[in-house]
């Protein structure tokens, strides 16, 4: 991993620069893709010593905004996914908003001097879409019930009011995959359903108040990492697109799904009626009548148009996503 400041000679044939603001785990696996596509890639970041050996590492702390570097030369694209570090809406405005701004500030600089607007992608959430019921889409509005989903709304708003940038908006629901363990751990650990009832449940951490009718969306990161690459990198972009998988479903068929995999009893057996099966009921679709008959409730987030732009996800679903963590932990049993 190289380091430099924003003044150092650029390195590399690449003739096209990315830079990922807050090159996590989400924005690492961003930055491998556009790599593999032959893209330079800067990731900002307070530590930057963790990033790849091909990435360009530079230390960039958002919630000092005043002394983000300038954005390379170079730079056609810019991938915005920090991570908060807290829940609370002071810590979200100070990272996502005014992080937000200050960048705008650079780019617009940036492109004032090439006569090229960068590419903006703002790795959001469909938290902006609130406690919506029913089928969400790009065109649903954006409601809030959290004051951390608030910042997120006001986050892209700020987005959309520059209009020296391209902006572009990734949406995501829901992230699992490697080192994302927190639904497979819960049925392990048997802190869900019944699993969550009678002695010594509260000292295994049991969530008693899950609703199991609640739809749940998610995506694997891998697929959100293509999506964000693929927004980086396409001729013509949509300005919003939801990061999600084929199938919103019960979050309490994810977790007895999950026991069924790895042998140990459903946390929510009331959840299948007797004369169907839960492959039956995760294969029907939610506009089936056996799907409609069910309790189900909460807002299902439609990834349509995510599936029409990459051509196809990894993983369809959670059942392909969570194969290999199951398989790993089977193993390790």
């Amino acid at each position: 991993m190289t380091e430099r400041t924003a003044s150092s000679p650029l390195p590399g044939p690449d003739s096209e620069r990315t830079v990922i603001v807050g090159a996590g785990d989400l924005g690492t696996r961003i930055g491998r893709r556009l790599r593999n596509a032959g893209r330079a890639v800067d990731g900002w970041k307070r530590d930057p010593s963790t990033l790849p050996e091909d990435f360009t590492g530079v230390s960039a702390d958002l919630t000092h905004p005043a002394q983000l570097p300038e954005l390379p030369e170079d730079t056609t694209a810019v991938v915005f996914c920090p991570t908060a570090g807290g829940r609370t809406a002071a810590r979200y405005r100070a990272v996502y908003r005014d992080g937000l701004r200050a960048l705008l500030e650079r780019a617009d600089r940036l492109g004032g001097r090439t006569g090229k607007p960068v590419r903006l992608v703002l790795i959001s959430s469909t938290a902006v879409h609130g406690g919506e019921s029913g089928l969400v889409d790009e065109s649903t509005a954006l409601h809030p019930h959290t004051a951390t989903g608030e910042v997120l709304a006001e986050t892209e708003q700020l987005l959309r009011s520059d209009d020296a940038v391209e902006a572009t908006v990734l949406r995501l629901s829901g992230i699992y995959g490697p080192g994302r363990r927190r639904l497979l751990d819960q049925v392990l650990g048997g802190r869900l359903g019944t699993g969550a009832q009678g002695a010594g449940a509260q000292q295994r951490g049991a969530t008693p108040d899950v609703d199991p009718w609640r739809i749940s969306n998610r995506i694997h990161v891998e697929d959100a990492a293509a999506a964000a690459a693929a927004m980086v990198t396409a001729q013509h972009c949509p300005s919003v697109l939801l990061g999600v998988d084929e199938l919103p479903v019960p979050v309490g068929m994810v977790h007895d799904w999950l026991a069924d995999q790895l042998g140990l009893p459903r946390p929510w057996p009331q959840l299948v009626p007797a004369d169907g099966s839960l492959e039956e009921l995760l294969a029907v679709g939610r506009e089936d009548l056996l799907w409609r008959s069910t309790r189900a409730h909460g807002k299902a987030v439609d990834g349509t148009r995510l599936r029409r732009f990459l051509g196809h996800l990894e993983h369809r679903d959670f059942r392909s996503g969570y194969a290999d963590l199951v398989a790993e932990t089977a193993e390790a049993e």
